[in-house]
């Protein structure tokens, strides 16, 4: 929701706040955005205005991006960021495409990434694949190398994505409707049927394999289930940005 300035914020937040006016809320304001919006609120309801003064621990290379805070007293309050890195993946040793993901099951990555563009069938049309090192920085997994068996289809210009870097369903940026018909054909008919007892408890199955996101509130999922409610795998997703398929623990 878009405000002028901090001000009118405050004010908008102050009528959401109206029904706290007959508690005799104390408004703490932390310096330095949030205290226009503060005073705003504060006297909007007719309440008393205090300033909560705390340090804010920036991200390295990144300080205006917020880690944690330093408090009064020297009490800290810290914050869990999920990690982005790019990855390159290559075929042939030429580079086909760079995506930004969460470090970690780049090999997972890689492969559903090709085989949702048609590159490869299955992991039967994987000559080879390996991590190439990074001199620069060794301990990061950034640059992957695949070769394609002989049977792969290969990349088909016909059908390919025009993509600089992943991201989204894996539709935008199609060349065609065909293409999409071309590498996923519409399901058969069939007479499924899910009981809605077993669909009300898929998310709390769901979050229950979402560590990460418990910590830090930046990564989503989506989980593939058995028609009994069964979890067979989780996808994570960076805002769309990238895939990682594992298998719960």
């Amino acid at each position: 929701m878009p405000f002028r300035d901090r001000r009118e914020a405050g004010r908008r937040l102050a009528e959401r706040l109206s029904g706290l006016r007959a508690t005799s809320p104390l408004i703490l304001g932390l310096p330095r955005g949030g205290v226009p919006v503060a005073y705003e609120v504060a006297k909007a309801l007719g309440a008393p205005l205090d300033i909560l003064v705390v340090r804010k621990l920036g991200v390295p290379f990144q300080p205006e991006l917020g880690m944690g805070a330093v408090g009064e007293g020297g009490v800290r309050v810290d914050d869990q960021l999920a990690g982005e890195e790019p990855l390159e993946i290559r075929i042939g040793g030429k580079p086909l495409t760079v995506m930004m993901r969460t470090p970690g099951h780049e090999r997972e990555l890689a492969l559903g990434f090709l085989f949702g563009e048609g590159i490869i069938r299955s992991v039967a049309d994987v000559a080879g694949l390996h991590i190439l090192p990074n001199g620069e920085h060794p301990d990061l997994e950034n640059v992957i190398e695949v070769d394609l068996g002989s049977e792969a289809p290969g990349i088909d210009r016909r059908w390919q994505r025009n993509f600089l870097a992943a991201s989204s369903c894996g539709l935008c940026g199609v060349s065609s409707i065909e293409a999409i018909h071309q590498s996923a054909a519409p399901l058969p008919e069939d007479h499924l049927a899910v009981d809605p007892e077993v669909i009300y408890g898929l998310d709390a199955r769901l979050r229950s394999e979402q560590a990460v996101f418990a910590r830090t509130g930046g990564l989503h999922a989506a989980g593939l289930f058995t028609v009994d409610g069964e979890l067979m795998g989780v996808a994570l997703l960076e805002e769309a940005a990238g895939l990682q398929l594992r298998h719960p623990s």
